[in-house]
């Protein structure tokens, strides 16, 4: 267009108004390329901390390229952030909150998965802080008491791994012959789940819990086989940890929530009709659990656990990949959008859709109000 525009004013012989028109254009098309990048690839330093509440996360298996897209309480504000990591967060998991910061795996490229760090974001400063360790393939994650934890399981060995962040060193426990599947950390405790085939019936398996001091020290074992296996996903109060089981010991699906007392180890179990429970969080009085299956990334159904036991559900419309509680408001993020819902009625306040690229997910909600 620029150049059919200059071949016409150069048979009008009029240079001066040439001169004039490029510096239009030339301005017009600098103005239209600063819209487009507004907001995007933001440095730390640039981001406007004022109006972030939130963040979702956006990563890729295939390149060493995520970013999280900041919003503030009502869906507004989008800003965006590059960042330097191949999956980063994943829909089996949540982001751990400790110390103010909150904890994600970067497992590297899919084929490699060798990122060998676990990230903490702070949720004042969102500054990103790496903290190393030895093994590839992190797989889960805790953080307590000035540690951060992973697990990883390779050629039949799972490793337990602890990183000091005082005193800057690591330790790890190896079990051989079990899949660590995931940790949690409660009341200077590490509780640790895996899994083995049971050698007398092979359509089984055999789940244990494994309690740690915060150094790593074994204090308790127990086979929680008749439980279940856990989701993965789980929070903690100061007295109760709280975990969600969504298969039994054959794999076969089912819904029940564990309530493990954090100084004696005594299991409860609360039940709740519907399969695959997945997050959990305490919202007032109640809990508060989704109902879906990250693997075939299907379920669209929460349910509302009072203390009696009275359990109601609400089916929000929208899959529930990623959530998190976020002040009053509970936020939804899937591959189609970002969506805002008001507690504890769960009506639709607001929403934002995503065009995410190919080969692309959306992997976490990070919850820095």
């Amino acid at each position: 267009m620029m150049s059919g525009r200059i071949q016409q004013l150069k048979t009008g012989k009029k240079p001066q108004i040439v001169k004039c028109i490029l510096f239009t254009e030339a301005l017009l098309f600098f103005i239209l390329l600063s819209a487009c990048s507004v907001n995007r690839n933001k440095r730390l330093s640039e981001l406007d901390r004022d109006s972030i509440d939130f963040g979702v996360v956006i990563t890729t298996e295939s390149a060493y390229h995520s970013k999280i897209l900041w919003f503030d309480s009502e869906l507004e504000a989008a800003q965006e952030q590059e960042l330097s990591y191949a999956a980063l967060g994943s829909p089996f998991y949540v982001p751990v909150e400790d110390h103010g910061e909150l904890f994600l795996i970067p497992q590297g490229l899919g084929n490699q998965k060798d990122t060998k760090k676990v990230i903490g974001v702070n949720k004042g400063s969102l500054e990103i802080t790496e903290y190393p360790f030895q093994h590839i393939a992190l797989n889960h994650m805790a953080a307590a008491d000035d540690r951060v934890y992973a697990i990883n399981t390779l050629n039949g060995v799972s490793c337990l791994e602890a990183w000091d962040k005082k005193n800057q060193s690591s330790k790890t426990v190896e079990l051989p012959g079990v899949h660590f599947y995931c940790i949690f950390a409660g009341n200077h405790k590490l509780f640790a789940f895996d899994m083995q085939e049971n050698p007398v019936d092979p359509n089984k398996y055999i789940s244990t819990m494994h309690v740690y001091t915060s150094e790593l020290n074994l204090l308790k074992e127990e086979d929680i086989s008749e439980y279940g296996m856990l989701s993965g996903i789980g929070i903690a109060d100061s007295e109760y940890l709280f975990v969600t089981v969504n298969v039994d010991e054959e794999y076969a699906p089912i819904g029940k929530i564990l309530k493990i007392h954090q100084d004696n180890f005594t299991i409860e179990e609360i039940s709740t009709s519907k399969d695959s429970p997945h997050a959990i969080y305490q919202y007032q009085q109640d809990l508060i659990v989704t109902h879906y299956d990250p693997v075939v990334d299907q379920g669209t159904q929460v349910s509302i656990i009072e203390p009696n036991g009275r359990e109601t559900f609400k089916d929000l419309k929208v899959t529930l990949t990623n959530t998190a509680i976020v002040e009053n408001s509970f936020i939804v993020a899937n591959q189609a959008g970002i969506y805002q819902f008001q507690l504890p009625s769960f009506e639709l306040l607001n929403s934002y859709p995503l065009n995410v690229a190919d080969g692309y997910y959306v992997s976490a909600v990070l919850a820095v109000d």
